[in-house]
């Protein structure tokens, strides 16, 4: 648990992961944390109302995927896709001096990066909140044509 945030409300921090991903990141409160994990296209800011709220009794902490909002473009194609999506949130969580686990938090395609997150570090993880997404191949669910279902890869696990 986050005791204070060091972290100035209105500035992004930068986080580098080994493989040079550089994303942005916010923390904004104090308290237990929440770790959150965006939907794909979206960013810190579609979760303003979230952290409006909960910055009163958590640390909330947001960022960006690279190549959104914030964040650069990546420097491959690698840093693209749930698994590098995952390892970066682990990398937030650890940039961010989060310990103990966060209740990690996910929308859309950020439920399978969140539960991937919690497949590779359970330790960052204290609860799980899923909005509005699902585990597997999501394209399943609204067609039945193998050319988009194929658009998106299935996660490890799935």
């Amino acid at each position: 648990m986050l005791a204070q945030s060091h972290h100035p409300k209105d500035l992004p921090q930068r986080v580098r992961t080994l493989e040079g991903v550089e994303l942005r990141y916010r923390v904004q409160g104090a308290g237990p944390p929440l770790l959150i994990h965006n939907g794909l296209i979206s960013s810190l800011f579609h979760w303003y109302f979230w952290v409006e709220h909960f910055q009163k009794t958590h640390a909330v902490v947001t960022w960006d995927y690279p190549g959104h909002g914030e964040s650069p473009d990546p420097p491959s194609l690698q840093a693209i896709g749930i698994e590098p999506f995952a390892e970066q949130g682990h990398a937030v969580y650890e940039a961010a001096g989060l310990a103990g686990g966060a209740v990690v938090c996910g929308l859309s395609m950020g439920v399978q990066t969140a539960l991937e997150h919690y497949a590779r570090h359970p330790a960052d993880v204290k609860a799980l909140v899923l909005l509005c997404g699902t585990f597997g191949r999501p394209l399943n669910r609204f067609s039945r044509s193998p050319r988009l279902r194929s658009a998106v890869p299935k996660p490890r696990g799935a």
